[in-house]
């Protein structure tokens, strides 16, 4: 189907990073909501059922995310990972085995300088390693 939008003076953007932020919120959000499986623990409030079990209780520092490419919603949310101490590795379809300066992350945001190692050299780690998340 061709749509006359450039004929009919409709002006068409891109909308790169305009939601970064928000989904790389979401994504800790929900790392945090599965990790203390917060639907049980909704569930036994509504039931009135008090259960103080370690499940309930884990949280995710110093635990390892992965991330299946390096665009602009994995670098905000590899920033926020680091915020909060989590192992950040990165898997891109280009061989680099460097440090990686987040602070390119997000031009609209105060940044800090923190690196990562990127590369096939993570790829490694990954399979001999548990890492708890990949987005």
């Amino acid at each position: 189907m061709k749509l006359p939008i450039l004929e009919r003076g409709i002006r068409v953007t891109n909308g790169l990073g305009n939601f970064d932020g928000p989904i790389a919120e979401w994504n800790i959000m929900m790392m945090l909501m599965w990790q203390r499986e917060m639907l049980d623990q909704l569930a036994n409030q509504n039931n009135k059922v008090w259960d103080r079990s370690a499940r309930y209780q884990r949280d995710l520092y110093k635990s390892t995310i992965g991330f299946w490419g390096y665009g602009g919603i994995a670098r905000e949310t590899a920033r926020l990972a680091k915020a909060m101490h989590l192992d950040v590795w990165v898997m891109t379809a280009m061989a680099r085995s460097k440090t990686v300066n987040l602070s390119i992350a997000s031009k609209a945001r105060a940044t800090p300088r923190v690196g990562f190692p990127i590369g096939p050299s993570s790829r490694l780690r990954w399979k001999s390693s548990s890492a708890g998340w990949i987005i």
